[in-house]
């Protein structure tokens, strides 16, 4: 009676809220990374069962769903170790399969060499198209998709984004991997499979390094639980949506519990290509609004489905929590809108948050649900409390186990407390951050330090004790003085990307300009120069950081191309 409860059970989860339905199911490849650098053979062993146990939990989810396994390396194992064997390479273990056994008859193929994950997809691209490529080293040489059903990539890796050369572990393109490269090409197998085969990427990386998982994050389609950060490049398909299809592990813990099978199995199985698009131009609430404000989008739904349910929300940007909005929105074909007033919104008037829209969608038989966020450039937040205080905040009462405090100026931000084990702390400030000498992040705190303009956050989170770290030279640990910030003087502003900057006498120094993502686009030094002129007509269009760095000190603001 047990077996037939737990049977139901399984039936169950596996047959609400999925985008295609019992009779179509979806082409799944399963993709292993191979690395003998961090995979050991063990490990891989463990790799292969959580792989294992993930195909088996695909295949009952829907009985015409086919998998097919495809592992990838430079040296094979039979191959002798010497430098001609090193170049990318995949191993197909069988077409697309409903057969579990058939999916899960698989093996270690590489060893050594470093693994590309961007090459590697432009073969498993070869592969679909039933293109011949010597790189694919496998007796099957192609795999027979069926265009008319969703296509689900599914990666298990423990790269970095890049890293170690040509026989390194990368994520994005080993030729394009500088962050001040056009980050289109970077990703450029991952966009041509989302936009040519509508292609939908799950990722299961077992990696703590934040680079890496900024690009596992952008590789990974929207849905899952993950709505941490991604890297940005202007023709990604979900740019600018979360959560994405990631679960992130610790390298060297390769076993995916069963919860966690589960978790992502039920993301895949529910791959939505709902969309609820939407811009939002961000607000900074110390300056007042104008009510009600509105929210307008667009749908995008699966063919013979309609609205159900539609509702907003806001995320808080920091911690993650979720307050809903109060407010009813109207759907009008393939249009949406909200009119918001200020009672509406139930989140706290501390920190910053994202607006959310949650979409409910039926076709009769089985129901969806996707949530979307602003698609407007430039900005992470779209409603901003922060750096409402234009004076300097001095911060000196101790976090206490388990509390948080939350502090902010358009100034600068001077704290010397203490914050105690398991307390969280998140200190902002437009110009600058001074930690003082009785400063103490004891470990097991969460602390997360911003030292940009207020409408950029780069974090920096530390379990830390006495810290004396450094970001560039708006954060800093001093007991003297604050460093003079001064305002740049621009002209024209707005402008067409030609402009000069006007500084109050003759210097010598560094100028940096950023776009709102932090990402410098512009850097050059100057001599004796009082009025420095500066070009962007090659960049977009949208508001840009300009910082001059002198031995006078730091000067400030910012500029409009149109």
């Amino acid at each position: 009676m047990k077996k037939i409860l737990v049977l139901a059970l399984l039936i169950s989860l596996f047959s609400w809220n999925r985008s295609y339905s019992q009779s179509v199911g979806a082409d799944i490849v399963i993709v292993i990374d191979n690395s003998y650098y961090q995979l050991s053979d063990p490990s891989y062993q463990i790799v292969k069962s959580s792989a294992g146990k993930l195909v088996e939990t695909l295949l009952n989810c829907n009985s015409n769903n086919r998998v097919a396994v495809a592992q990838y390396g430079m040296s094979q194992l039979s191959d002798p170790q010497t430098a001609p064997y090193y170049f990318p390479k995949v191993y197909l273990e069988s077409d697309f399969t409903t057969d579990p056994l058939t999916a899960l008859s698989f093996s270690r193929r590489f060893n050594s060499g470093g693994s590309m994950f961007h090459e590697t997809l432009g073969l498993l691209e070869n592969a679909l198209t039933g293109t011949a490529n010597p790189a694919i080293v496998s007796p099957v040489g192609s795999l027979s998709r069926n265009p008319a059903v969703p296509l689900i990539f599914v990666l298990f890796t423990t790269s970095e984004r890049n890293t170690g050369g040509w026989g390194g572990g990368y994520l994005v393109n080993y030729y394009s991997t500088n962050y001040a490269s056009n980050n289109n090409a970077k990703f450029q197998n991952v966009v041509n499979l989302k936009n040519n085969m509508g292609a939908n990427f799950a990722v299961v990386l077992y990696n703590s390094n934040q680079t890496a998982i900024d690009a596992a994050a952008t590789i990974a389609s929207t849905g899952g639980s993950y709505y941490g950060i991604t890297e940005s490049y202007d023709i990604d398909p979900d740019g600018g949506h979360t959560p994405r299809i990631l679960l992130q592990k610790p390298l060297y813990n390769f076993q995916l519990t069963q919860s966690e099978i589960t978790d992502m199995a039920t993301a895949i199985c529910t791959i939505l290509p709902a969309k609820a698009k939407f811009y939002f131009e961000p607000r900074e609430w110390c300056y007042g609004q104008d009510y009600p404000l509105p929210v307008f989008g667009t749908i995008a739904l699966p063919q013979g489905a309609s609205v159900s349910n539609i509702k907003l929300r806001t995320r808080n940007i920091f911690t993650g929590a979720v307050y809903p909005a109060n407010t009813v929105g109207s759907v009008v074909g393939n249009d949406f809108s909200f009119f918001i007033n200020q009672g509406d919104l139930t989140n706290p008037q501390t920190g910053a948050y994202q607006f959310e829209v949650y979409l409910e969608y039926t076709n009769g038989l089985t129901t969806g649900s996707v949530v979307n966020t602003n698609s407007y450039p430039f900005f992470n937040y779209d409603l901003s409390y922060d750096c409402c205080n234009g004076n300097d905040v001095y911060v000196t009462n101790p976090v206490l186990p388990s509390s948080s405090d939350s502090q902010a100026s358009m100034g600068g931000l001077v704290a010397n407390n203490i914050i105690y084990n398991t307390a969280t702390a998140s200190y902002h400030a437009g110009d600058y951050v001074i930690l003082k000498d009785g400063f103490y992040a004891r470990s097991g705190s969460d602390v997360h330090i911003f030292a940009k303009p207020c409408f950029q956050q780069g974090s920096r989170n530390a379990n830390i004790s006495n810290s004396t770290s450094t970001q560039g030279p708006t954060l800093m640990t001093s007991t003297g003085p604050a460093p003079a910030i001064k305002t740049i003087k621009v002209s024209p502003n707005p402008n067409n990307g030609l402009f000069k900057i006007i500084l109050d006498k003759s210097e010598t120094g560094t100028l940096q300009i950023a776009d709102m993502n932090g990402k410098t686009v512009l850097e050059k030094s100057f001599s004796n120069e009082k009025e420095i002129s500066v070009s962007l007509e090659r960049q977009l269009s949208g508001t840009y950081i300009i910082k001059a760095i002198t031995k006078s000190g730091i000067s400030t603001g910012k500029t409009i191309k149109k």
